[in-house]
């Protein structure tokens, strides 16, 4: 269902194939998130 309903939006869905991958959903996407990315990573 959710795949399907993907299909028919711009949005898309991370397949993560190594339990060592993460995904990051922030909703604030503001300059100070921005900003601590690369601490984030």
């Amino acid at each position: 269902m959710v795949s399907r309903r993907l299909e028919e939006t711009e949005y898309v869905r991370a397949v993560l194939g190594s339990p060592k991958a993460w995904t990051l959903h922030p909703i604030d996407r503001k300059p100070k998130f921005i900003k601590a990315l690369p601490d984030i990573i």
